[in-house]
């Protein structure tokens, strides 16, 4: 596998679905295709990570928000702080 293919597979888009309502973290490049009929609307990337793909999510007005399940704490953490 060549440099630029790994690079390629590790790349994450964002994709604005109107059938789901949602901007999507996708790692294939989506067709826009909604003035034909279809569902994606835009697509934009590639981002090298997750938050990353999450930070350019965050900043698209079109995109609703996304809430983030709260992180796991050991059950003998003081959860007070």
């Amino acid at each position: 596998m060549t440099a630029l293919q790994d690079r390629a597979m590790k790349s994450l888009l964002l994709a604005g679905n109107r059938a789901t309502g949602k901007c999507e973290i996708v790692t294939s490049n989506p067709v826009i295709n909604a003035q034909v009929g279809g569902n994606i609307w835009f697509g934009t990337g590639p981002y090298k990570s997750n938050d990353d793909a999450k930070l350019a999510r965050s900043t698209i007005r079109s995109c609703p928000a996304v809430e983030e399940p709260p992180a796991e704490t050991p059950d003998n953490e003081d959860k007070s702080n």
